[in-house]
């Protein structure tokens, strides 16, 4: 469909490739009776500070009356997980897969840990 094109053409950049993301890695934050955020760590000369890349407030998943902090929790660990689960895909989709099995291993020990944070550092 030719409106979904145009849309779709409006985020590439113009080598075809996704506009650029905050670089990770990204961390969920407990914002102690405020929900939940996701922020990047930053070095500047003289300075460090964290710099925000989201948040889940509370209010956003109360749930038949109930505030559900795991709901926002989760959303927040998969928003923070988001830079490696994108360099794990970006690795997998690299390989041949033809290739040797230490290639294939590697790239799935990446992909692994990129799901353990996402899910809260589950082991897999």
């Amino acid at each position: 469909d030719r409106g979904r094109k145009a849309q779709t053409s409006q985020l590439l950049a113009p080598e075809g490739h996704m506009t650029q993301h905050t670089p990770g890695p990204w961390e969920a934050v407990n914002n102690v009776g405020a929900g939940w955020s996701v922020r990047r760590q930053f070095e500047r000369p003289g300075y460090t500070g964290l710099a925000p890349i989201c948040s889940m407030a509370w209010f956003q998943f109360e749930i038949e009356g109930i505030i559900n902090d795991a709901i926002s929790e989760a959303n927040a660990r998969l928003i923070a997980a988001a830079p490696e689960l994108l360099a794990a895909l970006q690795q997998l989709r690299s390989i041949n897969p033809m290739s040797d099995y230490n290639e294939l291993r590697d790239a799935r020990a990446v992909a692994d840990e990129a799901i353990a944070k996402a899910e809260g550092d589950k082991k897999l």
